[in-house]
């Protein structure tokens, strides 16, 4: 119940943050979208009460989980990956690191290396293969997860993120020049690190 009510506000900054920070989008989800979210949320919330049980742990991997879905929503709605939530979460993931020692601060900066230093060449060598915020998304990514569970993390956005794009590529519906929002499937990969601990 807590994870529809989330959800739903969810959805409320997911409709606010694109048109807010550049004018992107009309201000209402489609009621599609809002269902989606909001289940989704209330799957995560029991999977994450499930694996962790009542503790503190808990509040904390639900607030991550909260960004990462976030983050997925606003970029395949608007190719948008908004700093407006990457770095005040990347700000939060350290501060929690110094005061919950799962992973600990060492690892998760170890993690946010390893996110920054795999997409960060790609992102350079191949113009509009993926941008800024996709960096910084693994980044994060791998700060939440920490050493070594941001290889699964980042194994598991790749290969969702490959296998959607061959078959829409096989399917025709997009093309090579075509634009496939790369986030969400790391956000995906990030949450199944959540789920997976």
């Amino acid at each position: 119940l807590l994870g529809l009510a989330v959800g739903a506000f969810l959805n409320m900054v997911g409709d606010y943050l694109p048109k807010r920070l550049v004018g992107m989008g009309d201000g209402a989800s489609t009621p599609l979208r809002k269902a989606m979210v909001e289940l989704a949320t209330a799957i995560l919330f029991a999977c994450l009460w499930r694996r962790y049980g009542p503790s503190p742990r808990l509040a904390l991997l639900s607030l991550y989980a909260c960004i990462l879905l976030l983050i997925l929503v606003v970029d395949l709605e608007h190719r948008l990956v908004p700093n407006a939530v990457l770095l005040p979460a990347m700000v939060l993931v350290l501060v929690a690191n110094l005061v919950y020692p799962d992973p600990g601060l060492g690892n998760a900066l170890l993690g946010g290396a390893i996110g920054f230093g795999l997409f960060c060449p790609v992102a350079l060598a191949w113009r509009g293969a993926m941008g800024a915020g996709d960096v910084k998304l693994a980044t994060l990514v791998g700060l939440m997860a920490g050493f070594p569970q941001v290889i699964a993390a980042l194994t598991v956005g790749i290969s969702i993120g490959g296998l959607v794009a061959l078959l829409l590529l096989l399917t025709g519906i997009k093309d090579r020049r075509s634009y496939i929002p790369y986030a969400p499937f790391l956000a995906m990969g990030g949450m199944a690190a959540l789920l997976r601990g």
